[in-house]
């Protein structure tokens, strides 16, 4: 059964707050905790008589990435993720995060490698933003280690989100 609270967030953000028009292209992105957000949203932008593009990121795959991979391989964007900011309307990016300190032994200069490639397609993004070309919403899915970090139970920052949004609420 869907929780009407998040299928109401999925229609503010895609409704209110990126106001997605007909034909237009969002990315939704978020790790698998984020699915029924993601799921509603991609609900929500079909009903906009737009095209969802889900991108999912499975828990530990950042970490693999950063601890496997060669410089040559960390410098590495994926083509999806440059049509996204070159083409796309919107982004939908969804902080669903599984471990918040998931990253706390990897190298920084490994971290810094990544960065520092993505840094023109960065730019780039910040641009068509700052242009109003690509509307960009960051947002968060109540996880167990987001409420961790707020030293909250994770029905307590699920009821915090969904109240401050005021999806918990029929109208």
């Amino acid at each position: 059964m869907r929780d009407q609270r998040t299928s109401r967030l999925a229609q503010l953000l895609v409704e209110y707050s990126m106001k997605v028009q007909a034909r237009e292209r969002i990315a939704i992105t978020g790790t698998t905790l984020a699915e029924p957000l993601m799921l509603e949203c991609m609900r929500q932008i079909l009903r906009a008589g737009a095209h969802p593009h889900l991108v999912t990121f499975l828990p530990g795959e950042e970490y693999i990435l950063l601890s496997e991979a060669s410089d040559e391989q960390l410098a590495y964007i994926s083509p999806f993720r440059k049509t996204v900011v070159e083409e796309f309307d919107g982004f939908i990016q969804i902080s669903s995060t599984v471990n918040s300190r998931e990253l706390s032994g990897i190298d920084p200069e490994r971290q810094g490698v990544r960065t520092k490639a993505a840094a023109p397609l960065m730019k780039r993004y910040m641009e068509r933003h700052n242009a109003g070309d690509l509307r960009i919403l960051i947002t968060m899915f109540p996880t167990a280690a987001q409420a961790q970090d707020a030293e909250m139970s994770l029905t307590e920052l699920e009821d915090y989100v969904y109240a401050t949004t005021y999806c918990d609420m029929d109208n």
